[in-house]
């Protein structure tokens, strides 16, 4: 528990140096926040000073610590100006990726967050060790029967060197392989190390992917800003957009390819590129999109992997985050892409596809109503089949929200594109989620509906109440969610709001309700108003509630 503490830690302070940056004391440790005054803080690589990115600074003091550590700070002095001039042509680059990065950077920040809240899951009480002590304390008799059979079996390896002369045939290190060996594929066949293996799993591989590629897709968005800077000065890298072959040459090309591969041993395990593309949906559009290759080990039916335990599947993933759609409304912005799994081992066959999309910035306007929330995410195939959609409207004051899933997931991803509360109380799945949830919201402005007063800043009434209900067969869970909010504003001065949603659970017998309750207002016009707010975390669980304000 430790060791795995201790890498997601790391995590933490890899994700933190990237977007906030990390001190380093006298001893060469990375730290969050400085232990004594004298602590160095290096810049992070997406720092920004008045709007800017500062992504040479960290870069060339990185460098020069390294080749010369003696003198770092007098070269810094000398190349001041320089790195600011050259800070100030990448961020003209960086122009149009500025709003792709801002919400990797929030992505980022997310993800931070998950770790840790999984190194809390980690801690005495938390629900992963929790959960991991209790497939332990289960496994009692089959640890018993382990050592029983690994004692036995080397009983019988020693039993066969009838003469203490014919260990001399044998080495130190064959002798150890040999009880190595024997306890290695005893222990890790054995059922209960296959529970932990599945939950660590459970808990730590979306995390990790989510991280790998949101941190791959930063770096393509510098890579690409350094590179258009660096071809300024280099006339023979060709930029321009090149058409595919055969008949698609005309509806998409390609330029600007970039990426990386993860080898282990002579096997290639990852592969990410970075590709310019130029499609032709209806109109000419250019964006910055990715692919990656992956092999997994495929862990059997019994669980979420595709394919026949033991063999290899790979999975392909391609998409785009924050693509410009200004074809479909001006200012919109999409995260799109897609996924398959092939079986590569014997017969090559599809083992699953799918794809998602959702509008990641701006909306769609139509004359009577606009499209404020999009978003679909589906997936069929051998381990995973399931739709999950969600839209919300505006009827000028009149707001609207719906979102439904029915099928079976192996992440909880296809359910917080519909509910994140409700994937606050489901928590991760064991190994998958089978069943339906549907959600729908709605905002009414009342003093408009009722006391047709035109809803404006100088008086305005709203209320709002939202329903929903799910069902999963995984330890038969039925639940519900219940949310209301009032709000109202007057003279463009004062404003004030509350809400309260709560989310039911029944599983293996035991109802369990999550809710969460929100007061704020303001006073004034701000930047000068006087703010307030207060939330509370109502909880209730094996027959007692819990209120945290």
């Amino acid at each position: 528990f430790d060791e795995i503490d201790g890498r997601l830690e790391d995590i933490e302070l890899g994700i933190t140096a990237v977007i906030d940056g990390v001190y380093k004391n006298t001893q060469g440790d990375i730290l969050p926040q400085p232990d004594l005054p004298g602590d160095d803080f290096f810049v992070a690589l997406l720092a920004k000073q008045n709007g800017d990115f500062q992504i040479l600074v960290p870069l060339v003091e990185r460098l020069l610590e390294e080749l010369a550590p003696d003198i770092s700070s007098e070269l810094n002095a000398l190349l001041a100006g320089a790195i600011d001039d050259l800070n100030a042509r990448i961020n003209l680059l960086l122009e149009d990726s500025k709003p792709t990065i801002d919400q990797l950077i929030v992505v980022l920040t997310d993800l931070r967050t998950l770790i840790g809240e999984v190194r809390m899951a980690l801690q005495p009480a938390g629900q992963m060790l929790t959960e991991l002590e209790t497939i332990l304390a289960n496994a009692s008799l089959e640890i018993d029967t382990v050592t029983d059979q690994i004692e036995a079996n080397l009983n019988a390896f020693f039993s066969t060197i009838s003469n203490p002369e014919d260990f001399l045939s044998y080495t130190e290190s064959e002798i150890k392989a040999e009880i190595r060996n024997e306890i290695e594929d005893l222990f890790f066949g054995s059922n209960f190390v296959a529970q932990i293996q599945v939950t660590l799993k459970q808990y730590l591989y979306d995390a990790d992917a989510a991280i790998n590629q949101a941190l791959n897709e930063v770096f393509a968005q510098i890579n690409g800003v350094i590179r258009d800077l660096v071809s300024e000065a280099l006339s023979e890298v060709d930029d321009t957009i090149n058409g595919f072959l055969g008949d698609v040459a005309s509806v998409i090309g390609a330029g600007k390819v970039t990426g990386n591969a993860e080898f282990n041993g002579d096997a290639l395990r990852r592969l990410h590129i970075d590709l310019y593309l130029q499609l032709m949906v209806p109109d000419e559009l250019e964006f910055n999109g990715f692919l990656t290759i992956e092999q997994l080990d495929s862990e059997g039916d019994d669980s979420c992997s595709p394919g026949t335990p033991g063999s290899p599947v790979t999975e392909v993933t391609i998409g785009a985050t924050d693509v410009p759609a200004s074809w479909i409304s001006p200012d919109l912005r999409i995260n799109v892409g897609g996924k398959f799994n092939f079986q590569t081992a014997g017969n090559f066959k599809l083992l699953g596809l799918g794809g998602w999309f959702e509008l990641a910035s701006g909306e769609i306007s139509f004359q009577t109503f606009r499209i404020t929330d999009m978003g679909a995410s589906l997936m069929f195939g051998a381990s995973e089949n399931y739709i999950a959609a969600e839209l919300g409207l505006a009827f000028n004051s009149y707001e609207a929200y719906g979102g439904v899933f029915f099928g079976r997931t192996c992440s909880i991803d296809p359910l917080l594109l519909v509910d994140e509360d409700v994937a606050e109380v489901l928590g991760p799945p064991a190994p998958t989620f089978t069943g339906i949830y549907v959600y729908g919201e709605c905002h009414i402005p009342i003093s408009e509906a009722v006391l047709g007063i035109p809803a404006s800043c100088f008086f305005r009434i709203s209320a709002g109440v939202g329903a929903g209900a799910f069902y999963f067969t995984e330890g038969n869970t039925l639940g519900g969610k219940i949310f209301a909010s009032a709000s109202g504003e007057a003279l463009c001065i004062v404003s004030i709001k509350g809400e309260v949603t709560m989310i039911g659970l029944v599983s293996a017998g035991e109802l369990s309700f999550r809710g969460k309750g929100r007061l704020s207002g303001k006073v004034g016009a701000c930047p000068f108003c006087i703010k307030f707010g207060k939330t509370a975390t109502i909880t209730y669980k094996g027959g007692s509630w819990d209120v945290d304000i």
